[in-house]
């Protein structure tokens, strides 16, 4: 069955507006292999905005506090979800919970997400993929037998974590 691709528009944090980004939306969507594929479309005064450099792929922590798009995802049957940081430069971080903040430090991505990032002054597109939703370890293969909170079916989130 082919899945329906989500597509929401996406809200600052209020207590860090930004002027120059006018819109945020981001499309979510699984791949025939099982990938999942984020895009996000920025559209604004984005000149304005410090885009980092492009770098080589590489888990880097912290990127949550500088500029990257993030996806918390979580099972229905569960409170254990993923969260997902993609950088315009091509630095990402992929982070496993078992509860809410409850991290699991033992977790590896099974692989190095993909990045492709297209930009100009009034426009930014970032599309990621990666196979960590389905390669390695399912959010509903935890030790809590995942029954705690039905609502939350694979939820996309853009304030923060579920």
């Amino acid at each position: 069955m082919p899945v329906v691709p989500i597509t929401t528009r996406l809200h600052p944090h209020p207590a860090t507006p930004c002027l120059a980004v006018a819109a945020i939306n981001v499309e979510l969507s699984l791949a025939a292999d099982g990938a999942l594929l984020l895009r996000y479309a920025l559209t604004g005064q984005l000149g304005t905005l410090a885009i980092p450099a492009p770098c080589p792929a590489a888990f880097t922590d912290g990127l949550w506090q500088h500029t990257c798009l993030e996806a918390f995802i979580g099972a229905a049957d569960g409170p254990a979800y993923r969260e997902y940081n993609f950088s315009p430069s091509g630095a990402w971080a992929v982070y496993d919970f078992d509860a809410y903040r409850a991290r699991n430090l033992a977790y590896q991505p099974a692989d190095t997400p993909s990045i492709v990032l297209t930009h100009s002054p009034d426009a930014l597109c970032l599309e990621a993929r990666t196979r960590s939703l389905v390669a390695d370890r399912p959010l509903a293969d935890r030790p809590d037998g995942g029954n705690r909170n039905p609502r939350r079916r694979n939820q996309l989130l853009g304030a923060g974590p579920p």
